[in-house]
């Protein structure tokens, strides 16, 4: 799979282009689980859709996220999803 990341060039609030990659979703994904958070943390990404983009666990991989521990923060990541913008989670497991 294939993910693109575009972004629209605006010269004087003007559009005069787009720039964008192309990124193997296997390469986002091995050079996102390479940051490590604390001793057990990690890193992940959903799509603009809820999808998980990219995680250290592999089965949950292009899982929505309200099927995983993440529909607990649910009301946030949707307003993510309709604002933009960035969230933080945490989550402890015994």
């Amino acid at each position: 799979m294939i993910y693109t990341i575009s972004f629209p060039i605006l010269r004087d609030g003007r559009f005069v282009g787009v720039v964008g990659a192309d990124i193997k979703l296997d390469t986002l994904n091995q050079r996102m689980n390479t940051g490590k958070i604390l001793d057990d943390g990690y890193i992940y990404t959903l799509s603009p859709n809820g999808a998980v983009a990219t995680h250290s666990k592999d089965e949950l991989l292009m899982t929505h996220y309200s099927d995983t521990w993440m529909a607990g923060v649910s009301e946030e990541l949707e307003v993510l999803f309709q604002n933009g913008g960035e969230v933080a989670t945490q989550a402890y497991s015994d």
